[in-house]
């Protein structure tokens, strides 16, 4: 390798580094504040969680994550833990919107590896850009709508903090991912969710993975039909 090549790599590496200083300066407590949001809405697990079902399904359960299906006072769930979402998060995430998407519901599947297993990174990140899901802020993937703009629903590790090392994948391992989306915050939620569900289904199918409802239970057919019908009953009322 020449010196002019020597010169040129070190410059492209010397520049990159600086626009990264640069994003995570200008970003940095855009991309916190939005990892500490998704950590409240109970979206990512510990890894001895993962796979474990969070407690039985009751009548009153709409397959949504959020204050208008919170716990009462004091029940814990299956890990031990309270699944509240604290009084300021409310009021952010409903701040602007009204009606019966107004509330901060969160839709989320997960699809996991299974059996103690962990996906490859390098597989999981071809598996996912081969069902069209771009890697992008937050260190995390999104479906963006047609003009590439506005994310409509979003992929993280279900390990804490959720992100991933898109430059280091081949050394990266987890038992599963969490797919999620605000129905306030889409203009089609109902087609958000069937577009959610296939993609699930696709990368479980590519990787040999499981679906998951939030329950941490088999996502069924029925379980599909019946969170369709409950947000567009939602989508009715707003």
């Amino acid at each position: 390798m020449d010196r002019d090549t020597v010169r040129i790599i070190i410059l492209v590496a010397g520049v990159l580094v600086i626009a990264g200083i640069y994003v995570w300066g200008r970003y940095k407590q855009k991309i916190l504040a939005a990892l500490e949001r998704f950590g409240e809405f109970g979206v990512f697990e510990k890894e001895d969680e993962i796979g474990e079902s969070r407690r039985p399904v009751r009548d009153t359960d709409h397959g949504f994550t959020g204050a208008a299906n919170e716990p009462a006072a004091g029940e814990a769930d299956a890990g031990g833990r309270v699944d509240e979402l604290p009084r300021e998060a409310v009021e952010e995430r409903s701040a602007g919107t009204s009606g019966a998407l107004g509330a901060p519901f969160l839709i989320q599947l997960s699809v996991v590896k299974g059996g103690g297993g962990r996906f490859s990174g390098e597989r999981l990140r071809d598996a996912l850009i081969d069902l069209d899901l771009v890697y992008g802020e937050m260190g995390i993937f999104h479906r963006y709508d047609s003009a590439y703009r506005e994310p409509l629903f979003s992929v993280a590790s279900l390990v804490e903090p959720g992100t991933f090392p898109v430059n280091d994948m081949e050394n990266f391992r987890t038992p599963g991912v969490v797919f999620f989306f605000q129905p306030a915050k889409v203009p089609d939620p109902l087609e958000v969710f069937d577009d959610l569900v296939d993609t699930c289904r696709g990368l479980a199918g590519a990787l040999e993975g499981r679906v998951l409802d939030e329950h941490r239970a088999e996502l069924t057919e029925a379980r599909v039909i019946e969170m369709r019908e409950i947000l567009a009953e939602a989508c009715e009322q707003s």
